[in-house]
């Protein structure tokens, strides 16, 4: 089961990690400071301790809290003008002391007023992009591969008395309605069952989805279901040697897309149709998007997958049928 609190905790832990950065660098410029320069190191120990130099003066009742608080007020500020005099003596300024925060305006704690601070969305983004990134089998020419450069002379004009469209008018509905979820992703809710024979299209249809979401910035994980549920089916039974195992898993749950690809070629037993429909139904339900790439047409998922599994895709997914010739094939032919 899903569960936000392991990328939560290690969010939190790169907080507290930058903290003790910080800590170890402020303090290693103090001592660099108090080699070069001993007299600094000497008004810090006067200005630590002189409250409690002056405080007992109270004790002896020659003076009362207010008047020792004013006192100790005027000494401290004294010292701090004496230490600036010194710093600035050897071309130095308060500052020098100063470590950066990586954040200003949460200071590094991940929370401003209460609220996620942007930058703390930031680290959740940057690690699902690597998460994305590790566990991925982005197609390698993806970043050749756009919209602009679809080639649909490859898919017949003439009319499927199937679908009553040509392949080739069906083709280009179908890129349209793919670049319109790319368009709208983020602002509108969608998922999409990419189904045909082999051949026709959908692994390069994804591939230009992926090329724009990724260029846009957005966490996309692209496996085939084969390998995606070998690798869920690892993590529940502890067999992974993949650093961050866990965390990768809540990852493919929680991606900006997930696109699983070659549908229906996984060993299918009772175990992966339960991670199956969890899977699907904790992303519907979180309203994170969700590409299934396949060669099973609707009757085949009704009788392959349990009810709860087929009822979730015809009716949670937007359906676009491929048909046409193997684009393979008819590549090889024109090349011939």
């Amino acid at each position: 089961m899903f569960n936000t609190g392991v990328i939560e905790k290690h969010i939190t832990s790169e907080y507290a990690r930058l903290e003790q950065v910080r800590k170890d660098l402020a303090q290693e410029r103090q001592s660099t400071v108090y080699s070069l320069i001993p007299e600094i190191a000497d008004i810090d120990r006067e200005i630590a301790t002189v409250g409690i130099r002056l405080s007992s003066r109270i004790i002896d009742g020659g003076v009362s809290s207010s008047a020792l608080e004013d006192e100790i007020k005027a000494e401290i500020s004294a010292l701090k003008q004496r230490r600036a005099d010194v710093l600035r003596a050897h071309n130095m300024s308060e500052d020098v002391f100063d470590v950066p925060y990586q954040c200003a305006l949460c200071k590094d704690t991940g929370t401003v007023d209460g609220k996620k601070c942007i930058c703390y969305k930031q680290k959740v983004k940057k690690f699902m992009t690597e998460a994305a990134s590790r566990i991925s089998n982005i197609p390698i020419d993806f970043e050749n591969t756009g919209f602009k450069k679809v080639d649909f002379s490859f898919y017949s004009k003439e009319v499927d008395d199937k679908i009553g469209v040509s392949p080739y008018d069906n083709a280009r509905n179908i890129y349209r309605t793919c670049l319109d979820f790319c368009k709208n992703f983020g602002k509108s809710y969608e998922n999409l069952y990419i189904y045909g024979p082999a051949g026709v299209g959908k692994t390069h249809l994804t591939s230009c989805v992926v090329a724009e979401l990724i260029n846009s910035g957005h966490a996309v994980i692209y496996q085939t279901a084969y390998k995606l549920f070998s690798f869920l089916e690892d993590c529940r039974f502890m067999r992974s040697n993949l650093p961050d195992a866990e965390l990768l898993k809540n990852a493919v749950y929680d991606c900006d897309l997930l696109i699983i690809d070659d549908f229906g070629t996984e060993f299918i037993t009772s175990y992966t149709q339960a991670v199956l429909f969890d899977l699907i139904n904790t992303r519907i339900l979180e309203k994170r998007p969700t590409i299934i790439n396949s060669n099973l047409n609707l009757r085949d998922v009704r009788s392959t997958y349990t009810d709860r599994i087929s009822s979730r895709i015809m009716g949670e997914f937007t359906l676009l049928r491929f048909v046409g010739e193997d684009i393979r094939l008819l590549k090889k032919e024109r090349s011939i």
